[in-house]
């Protein structure tokens, strides 16, 4: 039995460890973001793994408890702790950040992040429940992309003018020469 509770110790430890470098990778990648005008959080279904995980471990510790299990309180509570570690770290990482520079739409991918300079054209859409800005832009290899940033609500007033005034002050992209006659020669 004693090398049930060692195994579980060390998987529990292993867990909390690696949910805590998950956490501080995390943070690292947000606090990297410089001149962060807004943010807020946005709802993703990666965020629902951990809730359900603590769930289980709960049930399984309240299973445990009522038939006598000989399982320690501390390695369920374990279990949960790096579960509520995996929780922040997938809020934060699903957070919508705007900056003086761009935005950025979660730190899972570097597609959902977009410069200013690269955004050449952007709308709104509401469907009544929910508000979304579309930025049309170039990326850095010339393809052209399309980023959807749900806005709440409350902060479309100021997106809208943080949007406005950033894309007022960019730099103008110069103009490239076209090879061959012109049609105004």
């Amino acid at each position: 039995m004693e090398v049930i509770t060692l195994l579980h110790t060390t998987l529990v430890l292993a867990f909390i460890a690696v949910t805590a470098v998950l956490l501080a990778v995390t943070l690292t990648q947000r606090a990297r973001v410089r001149d962060v005008v807004m943010t807020w959080p946005r709802v993703s279904p990666a965020s629902a793994w951990p809730v359900v995980f603590v769930g289980v471990i709960v049930v399984l510790a309240v299973y445990s408890s009522n038939t006598g299990g000989t399982l320690p309180v501390w390695i369920f509570g374990g279990y949960v702790m790096g579960g509520v570690l995996w929780f922040a770290a997938s809020v934060i990482a699903s957070a919508i950040v705007v900056s003086r520079h761009g935005v950025v739409c979660g730190f899972t991918r570097r597609q959902h992040t977009v410069a200013w300079v690269q955004v050449t054209d952007y709308f709104e859409t509401s469907d009544g429940r929910k508000s979304v800005f579309v930025f049309l832009y170039r990326q850095a290899d010339g393809e052209r992309g399309r980023l959807e940033v749900p806005v709440p609500r409350a902060d479309m007033e100021r997106l809208r003018f943080l949007v406005d005034e950033s894309l007022e002050h960019r730099p103008t992209e110069s103009a490239h020469r076209v090879p061959g006659r012109r049609a105004t020669s």
